[in-house]
């Protein structure tokens, strides 16, 4: 992402994150990708823990719970405060990264279980900090609702197909198929640097990241999205792949 439009919308993102979950029609698209997954929960093709890999040990109090023998290790990149996602954020905004800190406190969840670190992937010198083995071999990366901010979504795609476990991570995206400009009265218009993305077009996207078996489902038509400015009915997908190699 060029520095100039990764700092208008770090400055636009730090400006409306106190108020960015009431953003209109953010729960319905959560509400849409829940059902599609229960529905179908091999869909997204992410190795989960089975039940025959948990082991019964007993916590401080000596009551037994149940303890998986490995992680899956999620990546929520453009991860906004929270509301789309849980596990592990970075999002270029600071403002962003504290409300998604907050939301995990919040739960009653430990900073290992949710938390979110300030950073930029598409920057050509990324901070030390993403560059460490807590950023890297994740099972599953998501952007939800994020991909139509960033000018390179192609290096977007490939930098967190970096970050995945060869052969069976998986890249997710979560955003709008192709629509009309629109202007909000929040200017968060002026963040935006693609109107959608077709079936084709995010296709292409996820192959030249080195994914395959690559899918794309449409949740839906007729979500609107926008503030008490004004809003615009869209359509969004969900697409994914699994780094190859």
């Amino acid at each position: 992402m060029s520095s100039s439009f990764s700092e208008l919308n770090r400055a636009h993102f730090d400006t409306i994150a106190q108020s960015y979950d009431a953003k209109i029609g953010a729960q319905e698209v959560i509400d849409r990708v829940v059902e599609h997954l229960q529905a179908d929960p091999e869909w997204l093709g992410v190795d989960w823990i089975k039940e025959h890999e948990y082991d019964v040990e007993k916590d401080e109090e000596g009551e037994e719970i149940e303890v998986p023998r490995r992680d899956v290790r999620v990546l929520d990149y453009a991860c906004g405060t929270g509301l789309v996602s849980k596990v592990r954020g970075i999002d270029i905004s600071p403002a962003m990264v504290a409300a998604y800190n907050t939301h995990a406190s919040n739960q009653g969840l430990s900073p290992q279980e949710m938390h979110a670190t300030a950073g930029d992937f598409l920057s050509s010198t990324p901070s030390p900090s993403l560059l460490g083995p807590d950023f890297y071999s994740f099972d599953l990366a998501v952007v939800g609702l994020g991909f139509h901010h960033f000018d390179d979504p192609e290096l977007a795609a490939r930098r967190l197909s970096e970050r995945l476990k060869p052969k069976t991570g998986v890249l997710l995206v979560i955003d709008f198929l192709p629509h009309g400009k629109f202007e909000a009265q929040d200017g968060s218009h002026n963040t935006v640097a693609h109107h959608g993305f077709s079936r084709e077009r995010i296709v292409e996207i996820f192959e030249r990241a080195g994914c395959v078996d690559v899918r794309v489902e449409v949740l839906g038509k007729g979500i609107s999205i926008g503030d008490q400015g004004g809003k615009q009915e869209r359509s969004v997908f969900m697409a994914r792949g699994r780094r190859d190699e």
